[in-house]
């Protein structure tokens, strides 16, 4: 569906949502090398794929402000960052594994 966006309208789903922080860095640094990467750590229970179309269209369409965007907002924050504590202990203890290798990596050349 992504590549399909992307081949259709030069631009994926993803490319017009308000706030995305993927592509704030080249923009910040204009001119200078960027690499970019995202890194899921297990988030939600599987699924999710109505709440991320919903929001989207709620962004393109409708008020991010209404009640329904308020409950979509919440939605999203439990599919992404879930509330419970196990996992966001767990989430912390593998972001700040994998920074480390990354900037073990970044030392090493």
């Amino acid at each position: 569906m992504i590549s399909e966006d992307k081949a259709a309208h030069g631009k994926d789903a993803q490319s017009d949502i308000p706030g995305n922080l993927f592509n704030s860095l080249p923009e910040i640094l204009p001119g200078k090398p960027v690499t970019l990467c995202l890194v899921e750590l297990r988030t939600g229970e599987g699924g999710g794929y109505d709440v991320i179309r919903a929001e989207n269209w709620l962004y393109q369409h409708g008020d991010p402000r209404s009640a329904q965007g308020i409950a979509l907002r919440g939605q999203m924050r439990e599919l992404f960052y879930p509330a419970r504590p196990q996992w966001r202990v767990m989430q912390a203890y593998q972001s700040n594994a994998m920074l480390a290798e990354a900037l073990a990596g970044l030392d090493s050349l």
